[in-house]
């Protein structure tokens, strides 16, 4: 109990330190430090809160009280590492005033009468709304709600409240000790992504474990709804939803698609233009993906590198079907193995991942959780240059303990299956 305090005492000095006063843009490498002295905090509370002698009564309160603690010190900082809650304000403004995000990009003249504040720190002005339905539906209600980015990020907080009642409620249900939500509630990426830059990742992964959730008490109707939402927030929940159905009477399909079409009619009046920011984003964003990356590098194509990716996310949902692998794994799996073919893998998507390791505690994940930070130091050039180049040294720098450390995983694994006696 004494170590977890000293670690989230120490931790909330180190993220109250975080050089958000002054040009972050400017100062990635001292970031980078005390991000990383955060991570290791991290782990060394991952191991104490799995320490025999301290009871899990008296351990989860503290978790939570520091997770909250971490949070509300960052809550009050101007994002400063990304803008995209600034698109999220727009988006959610201009459905306010009875406006599709589809159909018009932020610089399109028929907009200009609506440029507020909030436009001029609008990203990709000639970009229309990339973000699906769900989550445009809820960018407007937190800002008919609240209308500030600190508004926005303190609504977040409470989706994230959501998300970690999610995670305790799972941990229950499979027997496993509640104290391992400290996974997620104290990993850096996930403070740092939330409740400073107001990423709304929390949203998507929220509603798959709720989903899950209601699934296993056997709310198939609700489940399939919440499903939905997930889909629509962040469409790669689409490939999960296999997960999901599997042994299920074919009519939840019918409830699935129905939600799905009841949370599209809205917006369906954009026509085409319903999928013309997320084309552009398929076709132009690459950053930090690294099995993308390493494809094309060895010259193949485009198609080439897309269909080897999908084909392989094909043979995983093939082998979760055949060896009829839980849900819950599948979930993680699928995740993870969407996250590691994507051709733009920025740090706050491995939000993601990370509540899934409080059930599949991998040190592959967990490390590529405090090695994400060293992806912003394409911010450098951007800031002084306006040139937005990473360091492949960086990319190598992030993947290759990853990788190193995943295919050591699968060694002993494997080892001690061998090992263990015949019964």
């Amino acid at each position: 109990m004494w170590g977890l305090l000293a670690c989230g005492l120490t931790s909330a000095f180190l993220y109250r330190s975080l050089p958000y006063p002054a040009p972050v843009q400017e100062r990635i490498p001292e970031l980078a430090t005390l991000y990383l002295g955060l991570f290791l905090l991290y782990l060394l509370s991952f191991w104490l809160s799995l320490q025999a002698p301290c009871s899990l009564k008296a351990k989860l309160p503290l978790i939570l009280f520091f997770a909250l603690a971490f949070r509300l010190l960052l809550l009050p900082a101007a994002p400063a590492l990304s803008d995209d809650v600034y698109r999220y304000l727009w988006e959610g403004y201009l459905q306010t005033e009875g406006i599709n995000p589809y159909e018009h990009s932020p610089q399109s003249p028929e907009l200009e009468e609506y440029r507020n504040a909030v436009w001029t720190s609008v990203n990709n002005k000639g970009v229309s709304a990339v973000y699906p339905p769900f989550a445009q539906m809820v960018h407007a209600l937190f800002y008919l709600g609240f209308g500030s980015v600190a508004g926005f990020k303190l609504a977040f907080l409470g989706v994230e409240i959501g998300l970690v009642a999610a995670i305790l409620a799972l941990l229950r249900r499979s027997g496993r000790p509640l104290g391992r939500v400290l996974v997620y509630a104290w990993n850096p990426l996930v403070v740092v992504e939330v409740a400073w830059n107001g990423h709304h990742d929390v949203l998507v992964v929220g509603l798959l474990l709720w989903a899950l959730f209601l699934l296993q008490i056997r709310s198939r109707a609700a489940a399939m709804g919440v499903l939905a939402a997930a889909v629509l927030s962040k469409l790669y929940p689409l490939l999960l939803a296999p997960a999901f159905l599997r042994g299920l009477p074919a009519r939840y399909w019918g409830w699935l698609a129905g939600f799905l079409l009841a949370m599209l009619l809205p917006y369906l009046g954009a026509g085409i233009r319903l999928l013309e920011g997320l084309s552009l984003y398929r076709h132009q964003w690459r950053f930090n993906g690294f099995l993308h990356s390493w494809l094309s590098g060895q010259g193949l194509s485009q198609i080439w590198v897309e269909g080897l990716l999908g084909v392989g996310l094909l043979i995983l949902l093939i082998v979760c079907r055949v060896r009829g692998i839980c849900r819950l794994r599948q979930l993680y799996w699928l995740t993870g193995a969407v996250l590691l073919v994507s051709p733009t893998l920025f740090p706050w998507y491995l939000v993601w991942i990370v509540p899934f390791l409080c059930f599949f505690p991998n040190p592959a994940w967990l490390l590529l959780s405090g090695l994400s930070v060293l992806s912003y130091e394409v911010l450098n050039n951007w800031s002084v240059l306006g040139i937005w180049r990473s360091d492949p040294f960086f990319l190598k720098l992030q993947y290759y303990p990853f990788w190193g450390m995943l295919v050591l995983m699968e060694i002993r694994s494997v080892w001690r299956r061998r090992l263990r006696p015949v019964q």
